[in-house]
């Protein structure tokens, strides 16, 4: 069965779930699946019984969706606690493909962080920082670096590169609030 048709019943039932990758920074996800589409899918990633924000992956990336007979008791736990997975955390996400929602990024603003692996022989690489421009093969972030310091260039990601995109997630949204915001050099 394809994983896109195993990742479809959890966006109808609002059901707690992991999903397995294949290669990245962790190997799973535990959340809902609040959005998919031939190409990605977005889960509210749970962490500790708390929302921990949006995670957007490549449905490539994706190894299995794994249910165990923990999900009874964790779903409990998550509607007792208030979090139930609601469509509205993606907050006009485009979830076509990377270019839509790199675009859907610029249009609405603020910080996100990028996983992605510039080339294949060398370590996964994390950009912190707003969506600055996106064209049909890759896109730009204006990098935070951990110091809240910006970088003044653009780094460049392709698209094909990205296994993972993080939105509202507490790192990302600590950054947001606490960075200062960009002042251009003088030149």
């Amino acid at each position: 069965m394809h994983v896109y048709n195993e990742l479809v019943p959890f966006l109808k039932s609002r059901h707690v779930t992991r999903v397995e990758w294949k290669a990245g920074l962790r190997s799973y996800t535990d959340g809902f699946v609040v959005g998919l589409s031939d190409h990605l899918v977005a889960v509210l990633s749970i962490l500790d019984f708390r929302s921990d924000g949006v995670e957007v992956f490549p449905l490539s990336r994706v190894a299995k969706v794994v249910t165990t007979n923990a999900d009874g008791f964790w779903q409990h736990v998550l509607e007792t606690e208030g979090i139930v997975p609601d469509r509205s955390v993606l907050r006009g996400l485009q979830l076509g493909d990377y270019r839509a929602l790199a675009e859907s990024l610029l249009a609405r603003g603020g910080m996100v962080g990028v996983s992605y692996e510039p080339d294949a022989e060398g370590p996964v690489q994390y950009a912190l920082g707003p969506v600055r421009a996106a064209d049909d093969a890759r896109c730009a972030v204006q990098r935070v670096w951990a110091s809240g310091d910006w970088d003044d260039e653009w780094t460049w990601i392709r698209y094909d590169t990205v296994g993972r995109v993080d939105v509202d997630r507490p790192y990302v949204s600590a950054y947001e609030r606490y960075t200062a915001p960009y002042e251009a050099p003088e030149s």
